[in-house]
């Protein structure tokens, strides 16, 4: 069964903790999102409009539209808004049950 990155995001967008709120905010989603797509190392071209959405909102949160060093700026951006470990170690046992994925591909955001 091929990984489906969708299903997990949803998944953990559905994730609440004490008093029934949720546990990640939309940003913290978005900021997996597009670090999964960043370190994916395939072309930012090409996705869907909403993922593309995400992707631009986050590149403006981040401070790296118009940066000087894109690099920099989501270094130091990642520096002060860390994704939390629970959801980077929930998504790596995930990739580590689909052998065959050695790292998250943009085709799997791409559906």
């Amino acid at each position: 069964m091929a990984f489906d990155f969708g299903a997990w995001l949803q998944k953990a967008m559905e994730e609440k903790g004490e008093g029934g709120t949720s546990l990640y905010s939309p940003e913290t989603l978005q900021d997996v999102v597009a670090l999964a797509l960043i370190s994916g190392g395939e072309p930012l071209t090409g996705l869907p409009p909403p993922v593309a959405k995400i992707l631009g909102s986050f590149f403006i949160r981040a401070g790296v539209t118009g940066a000087a060093d894109p690099k920099q700026a989501l270094e130091a951006y990642f520096a002060q808004h860390p994704v939390p470990p629970a959801l980077t170690e929930s998504l790596q046992r995930e990739l580590k049950r689909n052998p065959g994925m050695q790292s998250l591909r943009i085709g799997a955001i791409r559906g």
